[in-house]
């Protein structure tokens, strides 16, 4: 015999499905925004610090970047395939975020390969500008208006490349990762750790 729910038990039963799926957005978003935040921005001090300090025939900047990339890509899909069974609900923001981050992938490596390799110290700038779409979309999607923050820092370095020395755009970039992946995927990782204890 089926047990029939009171309206009191189904208001519950719906507050617990909204506060799951509001979960899901959260849970698994901080680990990619770290991992890419943190990769960037290493492989930009890196740069900077070659193109400034070191002689440039002995570490060539462009190993730095493709190393990066794949180890990226690869920590990547190990992580999607660990985390494929464990997410229940996907949740429409979820999913929309997911394809922003996808277009912007897609926009990223076109640009890459119509540059034919070396597109100059501009590609700094295009990738920034890139970025900083793909961040105020998914910051208006996810409602997270302190992100906004992170928008305008990555508008201000866009601002400064066309000020600044071109072996200065590196730390721009990696001032970029600061503030539109690492700072939000540590707030998203304690969000979602804080809601999940409650």
């Amino acid at each position: 015999m089926e047990k029939e729910f009171n309206e009191q038990e189904s208001l519950q039963l719906i507050t617990g499905m909204i506060a799951t799926a509001k979960g899901n957005i959260k849970k698994g978003a901080g680990k990619h925004f770290l991992l890419w935040g943190y990769l960037i921005c290493a492989a930009s001090i890196a740069h900077f610090i070659i193109v400034n300090f070191a002689p440039s025939h002995v570490v060539r900047s462009d190993l730095i970047w493709i190393g990066v990339t794949v180890m990226g890509f690869i920590i990547s899909m190990i992580m999607g395939f660990r985390d494929h069974g464990r997410r229940e609900v996907t949740t429409y923001v979820g999913s929309i975020s997911l394809h922003i981050w996808s277009g912007f992938t897609v926009c990223l490596i076109a640009f890459l390969v119509l540059a034919q390799g070396e597109a100059g110290w501009y590609t700094y700038s295009i990738i920034t500008l890139l970025y900083t779409f793909a961040l105020y979309i998914s910051t208006a999607v996810l409602r997270m208006r302190w992100m906004y923050l992170s928008v305008a820092v990555c508008v201000i370095c866009l601002v400064l490349y066309r000020v600044l020395p071109l072996n200065y755009y590196p730390l721009l970039m990696a001032v970029v990762m600061l503030a539109g992946n690492i700072v939000p995927g540590h707030y998203l990782n304690h969000k979602a750790k804080r809601e999940n204890n409650v």
